[in-house]
């Protein structure tokens, strides 16, 4: 549980003015438990703790994408593929250039998530 987290609870908390005891009580989280929560000492609550003593203080718990990992994925199974076709020119004698190779790895990439989303993922 991050300390944000435990910040934002302790503030609800006080905002409605409820005991600690109370909080616990109506979540059926244990006194100590809550109180490790609240101060941000426990390091692995469980979920639903979490959401109980949320669901008492009047809160939702959610999860927001951070990030969209599609183009990161792409780009890495991009550099692979580029990579194993460099490695068959090296061993032919023939170099690819860093700008070509940068380029190709780009349109690679672009071809990737134009495509199936399954395919990055295999």
């Amino acid at each position: 549980m991050t300390a944000e987290l435990a910040q934002q609870l302790e503030k609800q908390r006080k905002e409605l003015d409820i005991s600690i005891s109370q909080v616990a009580r109506r979540s059926k989280v244990s006194r100590a438990t809550v109180t490790r929560m609240l101060s941000g000492e426990i390091d692995s609550c469980s979920l639903a703790s979490i959401s109980a003593v949320c669901s008492v203080l009047g809160l939702e718990l959610g999860i927001t994408k951070c990030v969209d990992l599609a183009p990161i994925v792409a780009k890495e199974k991009a550099l692979k593929i580029a990579s194993l076709a460099r490695g068959s020119c090296s061993l032919e004698n023939q170099t690819i250039a860093d700008d070509t190779f940068a380029r190709t790895v780009d349109r690679l990439a672009m071809k990737l998530l134009a495509g199936s989303r399954r395919r990055l993922w295999a």
